[in-house]
């Protein structure tokens, strides 16, 4: 009967220094030669946390770009002679990983995301001491993390959407982790938002400049003189004068003193 059960996916603490020594190739043969049954099991050949998974030394610790590579071609060799468990591939929905954890226990994995590096990390310990009790050193990730736990970090593709990561352990042995990819909406709306962050940051960082107000001197009234009556008169007659037009007082003058001739010759 297959047992299947879902692995909460963690945070990471960003203000936590872990994963700060490195394994070097020297530092893993030595460790490797003092026979140990779990080590071997766990860092052995075809492990996913084994430094030479991929066919040449690369520390598990440091966050390796695992989906811009075909597992066919990177486990070829491993494959071929049967060492392997590990497998991943991408869908047009997701990127997945699956790989068998040998010697870990049910209990002790952890799966954990890193917002500022873009990483997810599968890690625990692997030393049982440690394991049954854990106060004996709770950084053991800040120090030679190898010789308490294991880790294989896994840088994510830009598209991948790292909020909605699902994990799973089948049968307390396999580990099968999914992480889909960003829907086209997501990614429409996530630049919306940041072209809207950033022309609010400019406005924030480059206020307008208000010039101040220039100063008007204050208006002052204005008298307008009414023109004189007299004058307009005089100035009308001076221009029918101009114009060799009789003026009015004339031309009735002259209207009377024709009516009057008119009337004597009548009579």
């Amino acid at each position: 009967m297959t047992s299947k059960k879902q692995i909460e996916v963690l945070r990471d603490d960003q203000t936590a220094k872990i994963w700060c020594v490195a394994l070097r190739d020297d530092v893993f043969k030595r460790f490797m030669s003092q026979g140990n049954a779990t080590v071997n099991k766990v860092f052995g050949d075809g492990s996913l946390f084994s430094p030479l998974l991929f066919g040449k030394f690369f520390d598990p610790s440091d966050a390796f770009p695992l989906w811009e590579f075909e597992s066919d071609i990177l486990l070829c060799n491993l494959r071929s002679s049967g060492q392997s468990t590990v497998d991943w591939f991408r869908t047009d929905q997701d990127y997945v990983l699956k790989a068998e954890l040998p010697g870990i226990g049910k209990n002790n994995i952890q799966v954990v995301y890193n917002e500022n590096q873009k990483a997810v990390e599968v890690s625990g310990l692997w030393n049982q001491q440690q394991r049954e009790a854990k106060n004996i050193i709770k950084d053991w990730k800040s120090v030679n993390w190898w010789e308490y736990g294991y880790v294989r970090r896994l840088e994510l593709p830009e598209d991948a959407d790292w909020r909605k990561i699902e994990a799973y352990l089948t049968n307390d042995t396999f580990i099968d982790i999914k992480i889909p990819k960003k829907s086209l909406d997501f990614e429409s709306n996530t630049q919306r938002n940041d072209h809207v962050c950033t022309e609010i940051t400019d406005e924030i960082s480059n206020p307008p400049v208000l010039l101040p107000e220039t100063q008007l001197p204050p208006v002052q009234p204005q008298h307008i003189p009414l023109p004189d009556s007299n004058a307009t008169s005089q100035n009308l007659i001076a221009k029918h004068v101009v114009n060799n037009e009789v003026p009015i007082a004339d031309h009735v003058e002259g209207s009377i003193a024709n009516e009057t001739c008119l009337s004597h010759s009548e009579s």
